[in-house]
């Protein structure tokens, strides 16, 4: 018979790590399941500028490391593994895990929300480094340098006015000879003094070693490289990993876990919190204090079955 835990959180990034941690804090056998640290959002950030107490440049990998020891010292166990499958009777979940079936009372469901294909040349190496897909979040940290926004929908036309304010230019760089916007919008962006509007101009990479110092676009027939610090990228749509999850719980139509005011899923002693709850990255302090909540309420859900 396969090992009973009380609670297996599935996905190590912010969120789960702070659900697992709490979990052991409080005495509960506890598992994390991860299957890679650099694989979700705040682990393949190259410098995680904006989570709180890490003032000087941090690779998310490094907070996510502290993060799982963290897990361990409270007592916590941490599996690296992929989980495929789970669910659920009355009183014991399953969880499938690599080529093992594993088994809890409760579980917080953290996958986050990071998946994504499609990457420009550069980007993934560099996300972090020059590469960021959030102009609220980001923003504010690249103040005063050039920023090239990629896209061509309203999305990328609203970040690239928030950008504005910060950047002492934005090349808005359309692969389109139209944006797909309305006039309103568009009148925003033509009368903003730093933004540059480069329509039908393709992005071939974005190019730099440890830091982003140029884009290459192909415009007018021929390539072209453009001096830049920062790219602000929303050429493809994230998406919830791990899409055995919407087979198992209740899911909206983006792609989320929808859950209610104790993070509690459709199915009883099945959490969740993070990014796999808005089907798109937030703040990695955000899914800590989700991945926190859910941990508070898997205890109280452990404590009243015990």
């Amino acid at each position: 018979m396969s090992e009973l835990y009380d609670v297996i959180v599935i996905g190590g990034g912010a969120a789960g790590s702070s659900a697992a941690a709490y979990m052991a804090r409080h005495g509960w056998k506890t598992l994390l399941i991860d299957k890679g640290v650099q694989e979700g959002y705040l682990g393949g950030m190259g410098h995680a500028c904006s989570f709180p107490a890490f003032p000087d440049a941090v690779s998310g990998a490094e907070i996510v490391n502290r993060m799982h020891r963290q897990v361990e010292q409270a007592g916590g166990a941490l599996k690296q593994s992929e989980a495929t499958e789970i669910s659920s009777d009355e009183n014991v979940c399953t969880v499938t895990a690599g080529e093992g079936t594993l088994k809890a009372r409760a579980i917080v469901l953290a996958t986050g929300a990071a998946a994504r294909t499609g990457y420009l040349s550069g980007e993934k190496e560099l996300f972090g480094s020059g590469v960021f897909h959030d102009a609220r979040m980001d923003g504010p940290a690249n103040a005063g340098s050039e920023i090239a926004v990629i896209g061509k929908s309203k999305f990328a036309a609203e970040e690239a006015i928030i950008l504005s304010r910060y950047a002492q230019k934005v090349h808005f760089v359309i692969p389109s000879n139209r944006l797909d916007i309305d006039n309103r919008i568009f009148a925003q962006i033509e009368n903003d003094q730093k933004i540059e509007l480069h329509f039908s101009t393709s992005i071939k990479s974005i190019n730099g070693h440890e830091r982003v110092n140029s884009i290459t676009v192909f415009t007018g027939g021929q390539e072209k490289e453009i001096a830049i610090s920062t790219v602000f990228t929303y050429m493809h749509d994230y998406q919830p990993m791990n899409p055995f999850i919407k087979n198992a719980v209740q899911t909206a139509p983006n792609g989320g876990v929808m859950v209610n005011e104790q993070l509690e899923t459709s199915v009883g002693g099945v959490f969740a919190c993070g990014d796999v709850l808005c089907a798109k990255p937030q703040l990695p302090a955000i899914s800590v204090a989700q991945g926190l909540l859910a941990g508070m309420s898997a205890d109280q859900y452990l404590t009243a079955k015990k």
